[in-house]
């Protein structure tokens, strides 16, 4: 397969001025652009010419409300968020939300916001239909009204609810592929007769031609072929690295594996997927004040807040203390007791235990003082009654616990922070200037900001170049020299486009709804169509997370042991596997055909760890080649045996079988993973209170000159 099919229409009509060329996505644009210089023949091209389907639907598929502004997404939230809590003091939706439940129904509002788009098709086909209404109908009615009514009275329109007419512009507009689109069957008819536009489909003939797919036993090995591959396709056919890119449908599982295995090997990539603000390291400061809140300042929310080592935190050891002081006090969690609420770091603190010891220059007085002000920094941040006081309010707590002139602080944490605030200025500009105040009316302002950020999406920008790691379906017509298809299993790479998806199956039958249409097999042919050199889809049987097969459009080859394609492999030698029979080689550095940074410095650090240290009397440090054998087997010998005999148990042998090198750092060099959790009772209260109940019991005896007596269970 090639690209042919883009690489014509493109050299037919570049010369036409107002020819634009229309991909399903940014990137594919963004790379077509670039690529079009090398075989048009032009010797320079206007942007604005490559368009992704998402800007040229605001560009030349306009409203005819040309006299309204369109709605803004996140305006949508905050009028169901509104809505729900009207919904809350009155109560007039009956089955979406239960009455019962509506005092409590705040999550709702993003399930609500999500569907608001929709409602107009599901009128306009519930109408068509003569659908009789049932309570859940009804209340999409209610939604659907009130909807319109707040649109209506701020002069806005929802881009969705209309039925626009195409513009041309006087330019001709050629779409490529756009039946993998989600929203495209919203327009075909539109797009259909105009005559300005040209939509371009797969070619029929290519899809008698079947993809092949390598079918691998379990991820690991499939993992490393892909890197094989990689090396294999860089080093013989001199691919640059960044002409190479890789999609992964589930890249928040497979990214850190990916991540290792590409590292371990020394081939430079680069991570290309959105990532939710609030999944970031320091994006997810503004979570974690939600839960210090939410959960009275237990010791687990405090712990994930002050140990984020993502944030610029002024002094890190007086946080450290603090949680030390927390673990060592069994600070869990607050209660009520008596009707009255016991903040337990306050109790704490008037009577902290005697086997608490200070590791650093703070004591409890000063501890005091600090959790005093997080308390009321973090409540007032969650109270505030408006985007304007949880702005005023951030700054106020971020100017005596962050520093961000520290040294060592990531600017791309700084970044990220950033684009927070400049979230939340956002919804500040919208509740200054937005002419209906009312519907700024929400539950609780800061909380709404935490959702904001669960959906706002950060691309971090990077100067870094190599292969790059792309989510499933983003780059699918993009023209890489190469591309891989990573976990192409069935259900990682099906695509499905459905409309009304908030309907039940069988009200979407009853409205005649646009049927479901699955386009796997269309992303397949083209990621195999605009591949320039090569392409490589990749699967295994037992994947990280669960089983898998194959996805039935590819054609298998079966790599799995005892199958007909076990012995091909993208690589001749892989150093790593002829590292362990070289590794007691005096020289077998220079066996290997490619000696990694991993490998070198592992086998510095056993040379090290295997020499004695020499102080020469002239004061100049060496170190010689006597191994310290006989030490160390003294230093087992203490550990294993005594009186010259095993000294063995099932629960140690148990833990050998299950993992010697664990078995090792564990039992022999009693290397122990910090424990950092607070319990509700100190592993040594039960036996101090037995204790102590012995010894009042005892003096009292004492003290009376009672005599103990000794009664017979026989009698």
């Amino acid at each position: 397969m090639n690209d042919s099919i883009i690489r014509e229409c493109i050299s037919k009509n570049i010369k036409n001025q107002n020819a634009v060329f229309v991909f399903p996505t940014q990137i594919a644009a963004t790379m077509w652009t670039e690529k079009s210089l090398e075989f048009s023949g032009a010797k320079s091209i206007a942007t604005e010419r490559f368009l992704a389907w998402d800007k040229f639907k605001g560009n030349s598929i306009r409203s005819k409300q040309q006299n309204k502004q369109a709605i803004p997404s996140i305006m949508r939230s905050i009028f169901a968020e509104h809505l729900v809590k009207q919904n809350s003091v009155y109560p007039f939706l009956k089955v979406i939300i239960a009455p019962e439940f509506a005092k409590s129904a705040n999550c709702f509002s993003t399930w609500i916001a999500s569907i608001l788009p929709s409602l107009f098709m599901w009128k306009k086909q519930a109408e068509a239909k003569s659908v009789e209404f049932d309570d859940e109908d009804s209340d999409f009615l209610e939604l659907f009204n009130r909807y319109k009514k707040f649109l209506d009275d701020n002069n806005l329109f929802d881009p969705a609810w209309e039925t626009p007419p195409f513009d041309s512009d006087g330019k001709k507009y050629f779409i490529f592929f756009p039946e993998i689109l989600t929203d495209y069957c919203e327009y075909e008819k539109i797009l259909k007769d105009s005559t300005d536009i040209e939509l371009i489909s797969i070619p029929s003939k290519y899809r008698k031609e079947k993809v092949t797919g390598h079918f691998y036993s379990n991820t690991r090995v499939e993992l490393k072929e892909v890197v094989h591959f990689l090396q294999n396709i860089h080093e013989e056919k001199n691919i640059p690295w960044n002409k190479i890119a890789i999609s992964v449908p589930n890249l928040e599982t497979y990214g850190s594996y990916l991540h290792r295995d590409l590292s371990i090997y020394e081939i430079p990539h680069v991570f290309k997927n959105a990532t939710a603000l609030s999944d970031t390291g320091a994006g997810n400061l503004f979570s974690q004040i939600q839960e210090c809140y939410s959960q009275q300042f237990s010791f687990e929310s405090l712990k994930n807040l002050l140990l984020n080592k993502e944030l610029p935190w002024v002094d890190k050891e007086i946080n450290d203390t603090f949680i030390l002081f927390g673990k060592t006090n069994n600070c869990f969690c607050s209660y009520e007791y008596d009707g009255k609420k016991i903040d337990v770091w306050q109790e704490s603190f008037k009577k902290p235990l005697d086997t608490y010891k200070v590791k650093s220059s703070y004591d409890v007085e000063r501890l005091e003082p600090f959790y005093k002000f997080l308390k009321s920094s973090i409540t007032k941040i969650v109270e505030s009654k408006s985007f304007g006081e949880v702005r005023k309010n951030y700054f106020i707590f971020r100017e005596k616990f962050f520093d961000f002139t520290i040294q060592d602080y990531p600017e791309s944490n700084d970044k990220i922070l950033s684009r927070c605030i400049s979230e939340l200025g956002t919804l500040i500009d919208l509740e200054e200037n937005f002419s209906d105040k009312q519907v700024f009316d929400i539950f609780s302002p800061f909380n709404f900001f935490c959702t904001c950020l669960e959906s706002t999406f950060y691309v971090p920008q990077t100067e870094k170049i190599g292969v790059h790691i792309l989510p499933f379906k983003a780059a699918a017509c993009a023209p890489f020299d190469v591309h891989i298809v990573l976990d192409a299993c069935q259900d990682s790479t099906t695509v499905v486009n459905a409309q009304l998806k908030f309907l039940r199956e069988d009200k979407r039958k009853k409205l005649g709804v646009f049927e479901d249409v699955n386009v796997s097999e269309d992303f397949i042919f083209l990621y195999a169509m605009n591949s320039q050199k090569e392409v490589l889809f990749t699967a295994a049987e037992k994947r990280i997370e669960s089983y898998g097969f194959l996805n039935s459009y590819l054609l298998q080859k079966d790599c799995r042991p005892g199958k007909p394609f076990e012995s091909e492999t993208f690589v001749q030698e892989d150093s790593y596997a002829v590292e362990r029979t070289m590794i007691f080689d005096n020289d077998f550095a220079k066996s290997l055909s490619k000696v990694y940074s991993t490998q070198n410095l592992g086998l510095n650090n056993v040379v090290a760890a295997n020499t004695d240290f020499v102080k020469k009397d002239d004061g100049d440090d060496k170190y010689s080649e006597k191994y310290e054998h006989e030490k160390f087997e003294e230093f087992l010998s203490a550990k294993l045996f005594r009186d010259n005999l095993v000294n063995v148990s099932s629960t140690r042998l148990k833990k050998f079988f299950t993992c010697p090198r664990r078995f090792y750092l564990e039992q022999i060099l009693n290397v122990k993973e910090e424990d950092n959790v607070a319990e509700l009772i100190d592993k040594f209260a039960m036996g101090n209170i037995c204790h102590k109940i012995m010894e009042v019991y005892l003096r009292a005896i004492k003290d009376d000159n009672l005599e103990l007596k000794y009664v017979d269970e026989a009698d």
